[in-house]
């Protein structure tokens, strides 16, 4: 679904580039044939519309995705800025917007060189460099940050103490969002999601108070990341052995029956998915940093020794 996200994103560029340079032909047209003209504006204008809208929506199913990762998140959000479309259908809801900011958090923290094979989708290049601005993205993003949390915050006056906030009320939504049991399981999973981006960039943060703020974050809810394995992935290992046994006595297993009247049309769950994004953001995540790594090998053998596991269990459940 994804790929196919990409692919129509890709040709609707290309093809709002070629609108505006019909227009321009159109524009330059001999005088005398305002009809043509206006009949052409009037073309160019439906056709940029149809497109921007088509545009809209694609990027849109991608942000709502919890089986897509953080940077092809971060990078849908990258190429709507860029081409001013309106960011009103991403935050059409309490959950949208809390999302976008956490994407925007994304995009001002971390240098985006590792997002480049996308970025010809929407040619945003400087000509004179001839590469991605991504400065010129990253201080957009910090804009609108600003201008959504200060609708609810108090923001310091001086610059670098007011950016230095709006990160940390966005990583402190962030947290917030992961470690609350009660609350909306799609928000638990997209938190996840943009936790394991933060693994990701971490180290090539452009401020290192920055990344000391970030590291902070990522190393207090690993004990939470751990406990949350340990219920969720063991619970899936006996219900597995359980429908196994139910199958050879010729049932179906009451958890078997539970997840059936939930599932998606890829056999996940919302449960699922959310397994899915902690498993990720173990492996992929935490495991694979350099840097993060040893803190999180210090710190989860003490965790699931805690719940009376070996840390060797814990990582027989690091299995999508």
């Amino acid at each position: 679904m994804l790929e196919k996200c990409w692919v129509v994103t890709e040709w609707l560029g290309v093809a709002v580039k070629d609108s505006n340079n019909q227009g321009c032909i159109l524009e330059g047209a001999p005088s005398g044939g305002g009809d043509r003209r206006q009949e052409g504006d009037l073309l160019q204008s439906k056709v940029r519309s149809t497109l921007e809208n088509a545009i809209i929506i694609s990027i849109k199913t991608i942000f709502d995705c919890l089986d897509c990762r953080a940077t092809q998140k971060k990078q849908g959000i990258q190429i709507l800025m860029h081409l001013s479309l309106d960011l009103s259908s991403i935050m059409d809801n309490e959950s949208g917007t809390r999302r976008l900011t956490w994407i925007l958090l994304l995009i001002i923290a971390c240098e985006s060189y590792d997002d480049s094979e996308y970025w010809m989708v929407c040619g945003f290049t400087d000509t004179k460099k001839n590469e991605c601005d991504f400065d010129s993205i990253r201080c957009l993003a910090r804009k609108k940050l600003e201008d959504m949390l200060q609708e609810k915050h108090e923001l310091p006056s001086e610059e670098s103490e007011r950016k230095l906030q709006l990160i940390l009320l966005a990583l402190g939504d962030l947290t917030t969002a992961f470690v609350d049991d009660a609350e909306d399981i799609s928000i638990r999973t997209n938190a996840v999601i943009i936790m394991e981006g933060l693994c990701y960039c971490y180290r090539r943060y452009i401020d290192l108070a920055l990344a000391k703020q970030v590291k902070g974050m990522l190393v207090d809810v690993i004990p939470k990341v751990v406990k949350e394995i340990l219920v969720r992935c063991a619970s899936t290992r006996e219900e597995r052995q359980a429908q196994g046994t139910d199958v050879e006595n010729g049932g179906v297993s009451q958890g078997d029956a539970l997840e059936s009247r939930t599932c998606q049309d890829d056999g996940y769950t919302d449960n699922g998915r959310l397994r899915k994004a902690l498993i990720s953001l173990c492996r992929d995540g935490y495991m694979e940093n350099f840097w993060l790594r040893p803190e999180f090998k210090k710190i989860a053998p003490e965790i699931c020794k805690q719940q009376g596991k070996s840390f060797k269990y814990f990582k027989s459940l690091l299995v999508v």
